[in-house]
C-alpha cells in the first residue's frame, strides 16, 4: 500500500513540476514537487558517486565523477530556483498585507 501512495504522490509532483509557472507564487504543492526533484538529484549524484568509488579504471571514474559533479549542480540550480519562488511567494504575501 505504501509503494502505491508513493507512486501516487509522485505522479502528483510530476505534473505540478510539468505545469510549474515560475512566474507565480509557489503553493504547498510545488514546493513539495521541487524539494522532492532536488532530492532525487541528490540521491541520484550519490549514485554516481558510489559507483566512481567501486570503479577500477580511471576513465571510469572520472566519467562517474563528472556524472555526479554534473547531477549535483542540477540539484543546487533546483535548490536556488525553489529559492527565488519561495521569496516571489513572500513578497506577495507581504503585498497582500498591505
Amino acid at each position: 500500500m505504501r509503494h502505491l501512495v508513493d507512486e501516487l504522490q509522485a505522479c502528483a509532483y510530476a505534473a505540478t513540476l510539468a505545469n510549474l509557472d515560475p512566474t507565480r507564487p509557489l503553493g504547498r504543492l510545488g514546493s513539495e514537487a521541487v524539494e522532492a526533484g532536488r532530492d532525487a538529484l541528490r540521491q541520484e549524484a550519490a549514485g554516481w558517486r558510489h559507483l566512481a568509488a567501486a570503479a577500477v579504471d580511471e576513465p571510469w571514474r572520472a566519467q562517474f565523477e563528472a556524472r555526479a559533479n554534473e547531477t549535483q549542480w542540477q540539484a543546487y540550480e533546483v535548490d536556488a530556483l525553489h529559492q527565488r519562488l519561495a521569496d516571489r511567494h513572500w513578497s506577495a504575501d507581504q503585498e497582500a498585507e498591505r
